[in-house]
């Protein structure tokens, strides 16, 4: 009778747990759902439009074409492999900014200021997010253009001259993803700074390690 009573009293308890399990599940697949949707799918169309051969006054029928991938690195007329090359590039310069300007930011917020001052410092970058991406990247183009503020400003002071230009160059671009893709950054690593204990600092300190290592 015993066995059959904590039996019992183990399987009422399960009930809310498995409830709890539940929901993580369930937001799960509606996560997964949305990827399918805007992010396989599409993916899938593409890669099946790029696999047809044809041409618009005939129409075009699906031919398993993977030559077509051929001209990434052996059309001699668009070098398709150099802009690759060079999104590459700019990616990892992007990040490598994106992490410089990012990660003392959120170290700053997570450590070196009071706990009633970390959300609004937290809120002034997630506000970054409740402005358009087109418009804040229009306004940069507004500022750093030929006629603009910033660079009539060194022509003037004679740090420039009248051919210096900032957009259209590989600075810009650069610069641009690391803007846009900051508050990304500084997101997470405040959320991975912010579950490391600060004692361990001060214990390291008194191990006679220096500000380096107990960095």
């Amino acid at each position: 009778m015993t066995a059959v009573g904590t039996a019992a009293i183990a399987g009422v308890g399960a009930g809310p747990g498995r409830r709890r399990l539940r929901v993580p599940f369930l937001l799960g697949i509606v996560g997964t759902a949305y990827l399918c949707v805007f992010f396989v799918i599409p993916l899938v169309s593409g890669l099946i439009v790029s696999l047809m051969s044809g041409n618009p006054d005939d129409g075009y029928t699906f031919t398993w074409n993977f030559g077509i991938y051929s001209s990434l690195f052996v059309d001699p007329q668009v070098p398709y492999l150099t802009f690759l090359l060079r999104s590459l590039w700019y990616g990892l310069a992007a990040t490598i900014v994106t992490i410089a300007a990012g990660y003392p930011v959120a170290y700053f917020i997570a450590f070196r200021v009071s706990p009633r001052w970390k959300n609004p410092l937290l809120m002034l970058v997630f506000i970054s997010f409740l402005v358009s991406f087109v418009i804040r990247t229009d306004m940069w183009a507004f500022v750093l253009a030929s006629q603009g503020p910033v660079v009539t400003t060194l022509q003037a002071i004679g740090l420039a001259g009248k051919d210096f230009h900032i957009l259209g160059t590989s600075g810009a671009v650069i610069f641009g993803n690391a803007y846009n893709d900051l508050a990304f950054m500084v997101l997470p690593i405040y959320a991975a700074l912010e579950r490391i204990d600060p004692r361990l600092g001060e214990a390291a300190h008194d191990l006679y390690a220096g500000r380096f290592r107990a960095f």
